[in-house]
């Protein structure tokens, strides 16, 4: 993670945001939390304070034994941005090799029909860093321009509007 961060910076959705143990987390405004490990502990949204400090409260009266969710699980805490639409680009070599659309607002919705601008920015991004040969990046189309809300491994990625041939005839290339 600070590698990616360290590379990308602003390019990534979440820069400005904060990784704390669960049971720090204070929230004064609506924010952005999500689980640090892929324990899928909670879903990643958008939570209110007083809400948030409810839920949080009985989880912390649990204690540590019964549950994924603990007081020193690290959580991302981060100022909601407002996306506009969601792409996935499959990456082989630092190039995209297919992309989808798969969310467009609150709806899910998969097409191929894919900006050229998308496919330019991911690749450009993949020049600059990558952690593999082959992964997945998630690209969001916000107020403040393109951004990288993810990376993932293959294996563990809907392949949506994907051109399924075309990832696989990269990968045998």
């Amino acid at each position: 993670v600070a590698e990616r961060h360290e590379r990308w910076g602003d390019h990534l959705l979440n820069a400005h945001s904060r990784v704390l143990p669960f049971g720090d987390v204070r929230l004064e405004e609506p924010s952005f939390l999500r689980p640090v490990d892929d324990t899928k502990s909670f879903a990643g949204r958008v939570y209110e304070p007083a809400a948030f400090h409810e839920w949080q409260r009985s989880v912390l009266a649990l204690g540590d034994d019964s549950h994924t969710l603990r007081a020193s699980s690290l959580v991302q805490v981060a100022r909601p941005v407002t996306i506009h639409a969601e792409y996935r680009c499959w990456m082989v070599n630092d190039r995209v090799v297919t992309a989808s659309l798969y969310k467009r607002g609150a709806t899910v919705f998969s097409s191929a029909d894919v900006p050229e601008q998308i496919v330019s920015y991911a690749n450009e991004r993949a020049r600059e860093w990558s952690p593999h040969e082959a992964y997945v990046m998630d690209i969001a189309e916000t107020p403040d321009g393109l951004r990288i809300i993810e990376l993932n491994t293959l294996n563990a990625a809907g392949f949506y509007a994907a051109d399924v041939q075309k990832l696989v005839m990269a990968l045998e290339d």
